[in-house]
């Protein structure tokens, strides 16, 4: 699906993404709203403590905070399960409902700080034990909320996503030398985005020349080949599954055949009767096994480190962090 257009820019998300992340924040704040509810109503509270009443007045400006994210989740989720891949028509009104929902998280980073200002000026002194856990768990809960966003936003941030959407108006104007101007600056925007990711997955390989000259290489041979494409991650991952499924179908129409010599699929390889295996109790083939078993070492390196730790998933990190250059 393209990605979405926020800020006139393009995102490396689609719409339909959302879905997930929303649903963690609506159940997020659900149970936090359900607990500040019964704090608030259910207690009673010392009309001496002003930390006590400071918390009942901060408490219903969170509630308030907490049932407007909840509703703007709520549009979130319901937009982002309609339409389809390609059928974005349904959910052209994402971005405004995105701009509502920044505008309730600059509100929480304001209760934020001013939870903060509380905790520092109360806790010692107040002798409140509720007033002074719900003051920290709501601070806490939103300081995760934020963080995890602007994680979340760097993340599906895109360098040249205000370059692809000047070409795409471009492109229906029929300028053909900005057309071409703006084409090559996105060219060039992901060659060098491509080449910084490179860099920063083959993070632990020491740094030459000749590699820098590889990775522009690579970079901008992915840079031609998703210059084009307005596709998200999650595009290239529901192609994967989705090409799984149709291997697994075609192997199992094969396997379903009368007149079938296949028994099964190893590795993707078809196994027959006449199919020769290693014989490990020869000297000679299990020589040739240790040896195929010694090079494959260098066949996983070619990988790199995600590799290394998917197969050492308990010391690798240890392990790298000592090697690391």
């Amino acid at each position: 699906m393209p990605g979405i257009v926020v800020f006139r820019r393009r995102w490396s998300v689609g719409s339909d993404d959302l879905v997930l992340p929303a649903v963690f924040l609506f159940l997020l704040h659900t149970t936090w709203f359900v607990i500040l509810s019964v704090v608030l109503f259910g207690l009673v509270y010392n009309p001496n403590e002003a930390c006590s009443l400071n918390l009942v007045d901060h408490g219903r400006g969170y509630l308030g905070i907490l049932l407007s994210c909840m509703i703007a989740e709520m549009a979130i989720i319901w937009l982002s399960m309609r339409g389809g891949i390609l059928y974005t028509e349904p959910r052209e009104s994402m971005q405004y409902v995105l701009y509502v929902r920044l505008a309730i998280l600059v509100i929480e980073f304001i209760y934020a700080i001013v939870g903060i200002v509380w905790l520092t000026q109360y806790y010692t002194s107040c002798n409140d034990l509720t007033a002074k856990n719900v003051t920290l768990g709501m601070v806490v809960c939103n300081w995760v909320v934020i963080l995890s966003v602007c994680i979340t936003v760097l993340c599906v941030f895109d360098p040249t996503g205000r370059t692809f959407v000047k070409l795409r108006a471009t492109k229906r104007r029929q300028r053909n030398l900005r057309t071409y101007n703006l084409r090559h600056r996105l060219e060039e925007g992901q060659a060098t985005s491509w080449s910084r990711r490179l860099k920063v997955f083959l993070c632990c390989t020491r740094t030459k020349d000749s590699q820098s000259d590889a990775y522009s290489e690579i970079a901008y041979l992915f840079a031609e080949f998703f210059r084009d494409l307005d596709i998200v991650p999650s595009d290239i991952i529901a192609g994967l599954v989705l090409l799984r499924q149709r291997q697994r179908a075609k192997r199992n129409a094969v396997l379903d055949e009368a007149n079938n010599d296949i028994l099964a699929f190893l590795s993707g390889m078809p196994v027959t009767r006449n199919t020769k295996y290693l014989d490990l109790k020869n000297s000679q083939e299990m020589l040739r096994y240790k040896e195929v078993c010694y090079y494959m070492l260098f066949a996983l390196a070619a990988y790199g480190w995600p590799m290394y730790l998917m197969r050492k998933p308990a010391c690798g990190l240890c392990q790298l962090a000592r090697s690391c250059s």
